[in-house]
């Protein structure tokens, strides 16, 4: 993909991702562009059971 595909992908997930997210008392969080390969989906699922204990969404 282009870089400015790629940046334009981005910033566009970033502000979809966060927008309907009350940050107060947060730190900032970014979505950056990560690796493909063996090792992409392993670094990508290991934030699944963080998300599922302590994601914002969770009641």
């Amino acid at each position: 993909m282009a870089r400015h595909l790629n940046a334009e992908l981005i910033r566009a997930v970033n502000e979809a991702a966060f927008a309907h997210y009350d940050h107060r008392g947060l730190k900032g969080t970014t979505i950056v562009s990560g690796e493909i390969g063996i090792s992409a989906r392993a670094i990508g699922s290991g934030i699944a059971p963080i998300l599922e204990e302590y994601a914002l969404d969770q009641l």
